[in-house]
């Protein structure tokens, strides 16, 4: 199995759905945050393609995991994290980069939280593993000799 391994930084604070879900205020926000994602996401990957830092199209099965350093240290929820993860990862399918962000196509491998305060940023790897498919060499029946019939023996 080949794999290939990939590295997107986006140069943001992440955001937290806890930034755009008040009381009084309707669930489609959570979907105004993963656009503003996406849209992020989109021109980033752009970027990396033309610098030939990711393929174009993916051949093999993805797996995403998300580094996210925020200014400040203090507690935090990763799972407060997920539609902008989401935002991300759709932005890849979008893109056709990968078929379909269902768990048949990707893993999502989690999030881990950090603080760099100089530098906020989202960090995205990302593993590619695609399948070897190995040819085998069959001889014509008139090469095959004594030796060769003992492996079917």
């Amino acid at each position: 199995m080949q794999i290939n391994n990939y590295k997107l930084i986006i140069p943001y604070q992440p955001d937290s759905i806890n930034q755009v879900i008040t009381y009084g205020k309707k669930e489609g926000d959570i979907v105004v945050l993963k656009h503003k994602w996406q849209k992020v996401a989109h021109t980033i990957i752009e970027q990396a393609i033309g610098n030939g830092e990711l393929p174009v199209k993916f051949k093999g099965r993805v797996a995403f995991f998300f580094k996210l350093y925020f200014k400040t240290e203090r507690q935090r929820d990763g799972d407060n994290y997920a539609s902008m993860c989401k935002g991300i990862i759709d932005a890849f399918v979008q893109k056709r980069m990968i078929r379909d962000d269902s768990a048949e196509f990707v893993d999502d491998d989690g999030r881990r939280l950090r603080v760099d305060d100089e530098r906020p940023r989202v960090e995205v790897y990302i593993k590619e593993k695609i399948k070897e498919n190995k040819l085998i060499s069959i001889k014509p029946y008139e090469q095959i000799s004594g030796n060769d019939l003992q492996f079917f023996m």
